[in-house]
């Protein structure tokens, strides 16, 4: 038997390139279903949840809905970022959301989005605080018009913190940016 005349043999495995093969191709299109079905289960479940809401919202008593929307207009108020102390009356609250509301723009020219804002705020105070202190001078169904406010303000004080979460990013972002690129010697990433 002579061993030295033979030749290496080079031989391709096929699993290799078959995996190589799943990897490139299978694994990109198993993440997209992932993320898009992540993304409808998210959307779904934020349907249920609105629904769940504004039944549990309305079986509520017009004193009871009344205090509900007051404390998640608070609530909202602490996202975005104002302390409303607990002893402050609802129309002091109010004032410090507006107030909040309308400082939001460098120029104290408001957004057109939150124009309708500021007139919801005062309207669902103005009828929380007419239920609760003065339930005898109420007019026909004041919840219900509460109700129908709120859902508008809602969404007005969602995009209204999704906006500043956004610019903050962006501004986070030309920071480092600029200390990165701009080569500024006064600021570096760690002063960031």
């Amino acid at each position: 038997v002579n061993d030295q005349a033979q030749a290496p043999v080079v031989t391709q495995n096929p699993e290799s390139s078959k995996e190589e093969l799943e990897t490139n191709t299978g694994e990109p299109n198993r993440l997209w279903v992932i993320f898009l079905g992540g993304l409808a289960a998210t959307g779904i479940a934020g349907i249920l949840w609105t629904a769940y809401d504004e039944i549990y919202l309305r079986r509520l008593t017009e004193t009871a809905g009344a205090v509900e929307v007051f404390r998640r207009m608070k609530r909202y108020a602490k996202f975005l970022g104002l302390y409303i102390e607990h002893g402050n009356t609802p129309l002091e609250s109010a004032q410090a959301l507006v107030c909040l509301l309308q400082g939001s723009s460098p120029k104290g020219n408001i957004p057109g989005y939150l124009q309708g804002s500021l007139g919801l705020v005062a309207g669902i105070t103005d009828k929380i605080m007419r239920i609760s202190y003065s339930p005898h001078s109420l007019k026909g169904n004041e919840k219900a018009l509460i109700l129908q406010q709120w859902k508008v303000l809602r969404w007005q004080l969602r995009l209204f913190w999704l906006k500043r979460r956004v610019n903050s990013l962006f501004g986070f972002a030309r920071k480092v940016f600029d200390a990165t690129f701009r080569h500024n010697p006064e600021e570096s990433i760690l002063e960031i």
